[in-house]
């Protein structure tokens, strides 16, 4: 019997999530949103036999801050990123973030006990305020690897970046392209770190580092391509 976590990409959650869900399989995106990945959970529960699934949201998320400037504020939207983030926050009702980040957790869970009655579900809303976070230091990188245990601060140090400097997105790439143009729009993210995890081939890789080298070069972003054995 397995746990799956979904939670948010915010790089102030690595150590968090590391040390209080070691034992579990993660997923992360802008927002812990469980649209985009609803396949993705369906699979995990197939072929990892997961019992249990917890949603971490968290305050202070620069995915609710996006929402809330567009449905509010009148911003402009990215037309995937209303498609996979936007939209179902349009029917909800709220007047600030605070409001915004409660009814997040509420609607993602209650978008995983719809979808998936026979898994016990639970949902958190992270206070970042109680997590010690070093002085930022606006060099933001980005790691992208499949669903898997989060053994962060191993491939973290080899990758020479400070735990609380790398965004960290774990979803399918299919499904991750709204949550990579906000990552460079917004978070501004200029590496990107492909990561082949255990029983990948690295070469697999070499296909998204080409299409995303197509999308994001223009920006300046450098994509590399590293292999470390997150356990899948």
């Amino acid at each position: 019997m397995n746990k799956l976590v979904i939670s948010c990409m915010d790089r102030r959650l690595n150590d968090l999530i590391e040390e209080q869900y070691s034992d579990c399989f993660i997923i992360r995106n802008a927002g812990a949103n469980v649209y985009p990945v609803a396949k993705e959970i369906k699979d995990l529960i197939k072929n990892k036999d997961i019992r249990e699934i917890i949603l971490l949201a968290h305050t202070d998320c620069g995915a609710m801050n996006k929402v809330f400037g567009i449905i509010k504020r009148g911003k402009s939207a990215d037309p995937d990123l209303e498609e996979s983030l936007i939209s179902q926050y349009r029917k909800l009702d709220f007047d600030s973030i605070d409001e915004l980040e409660k009814d997040n957790l509420n609607l993602q869970v209650d978008k995983l006990k719809s979808e998936f009655p026979e898994t016990k579900i639970d949902g958190r809303l992270i206070r970042i305020e109680d997590i010690k976070v070093p002085k930022d230091d606006k060099i933001h990188e980005l790691i992208l690897a499949n669903p898997s245990k989060p053994g962060y601060s191993g491939l973290l140090d080899q990758l020479s970046l400070n735990h609380f400097s790398a965004y960290i997105l774990q979803s399918d790439t299919n499904n991750i392209m709204p949550d990579l143009k906000l990552a460079v729009a917004d978070l501004g993210v200029k590496f990107i770190h492909l990561i082949s995890i255990e029983k990948e081939n690295p070469r697999d890789r070499k296909v998204d580092q080409q299409r995303l080298n197509l999308i994001f070069g223009k920006d300046g972003v450098k994509i590399s391509i590293y292999s470390y054995p997150l356990k899948a």
